[in-house]
């Protein structure tokens, strides 16, 4: 595929495991062709751990993302924040627990803090721009015997789309299921 953003890329990822510890790491970078509006190169990283032992799985990871767009104050104010389009870092953190009570219930709650860093820092009058978390934070119960399962989750986010009026957002789902 020909880019006419893009003259290169490379992209490196490591997973080492043993003991219930998995440890791993990936980043990639992708060279700008087109300088333009002194955008730069975009980069993307993640590390991760995860531990399990016996019926419970603890996990944790940190995640950066810069699509090396540059904009201006007022264009960060009323751009999407989408993380494919945006200008400026995201940087998120992540946690999670998963518990298998036995061999049909496992019950898991996660927790992320998503942060929209417009890196533009003021707006036009001078007064600073505040970085935006987007909390998330999920429960989940998955229970199945023989062909029938029922799953169920309940998901909060404050800060919608990173933004600071976006306000809160919850989602409950249960879904039932029959295999034939």
């Amino acid at each position: 595929v020909v880019s006419a953003v893009y003259d290169s890329g490379q992209a490196l990822g490591l997973t080492l495991s043993g003991n219930g510890l998995t440890v791993g790491a990936y980043g990639s970078e992708r060279k700008r062709s087109d300088n333009a509006a002194k955008n730069t190169d975009s980069f993307q990283g993640v590390w991760y751990a995860n531990y399990s032992i016996g019926p419970v799985s603890i996990g944790y990871s940190e995640s950066y993302h810069d699509m090396g767009l540059t904009q201006t104050a007022e264009a960060a104010m009323k751009s999407d924040k989408a993380v494919t389009t945006a200008g400026g870092i995201f940087e998120a953190e992540t946690y999670s627990i998963a518990f298998n009570v036995n061999d049909n219930l496992s019950l898991s709650y996660a927790k992320a803090t998503d942060t929209y860093d417009d890196q533009a820092h003021t707006k036009t009058g001078g007064t600073a721009i505040d970085d935006v978390d987007m909390d998330m934070k999920s429960i989940q119960a998955a229970y199945s015997m023989g062909a029938m399962s029922i799953k169920a989750y309940r998901t909060e986010t404050d800060n919608v789309d990173y933004q600071s009026t976006g306000g809160k957002l919850t989602i409950n789902e249960i879904a039932v299921g029959l295999a034939f």
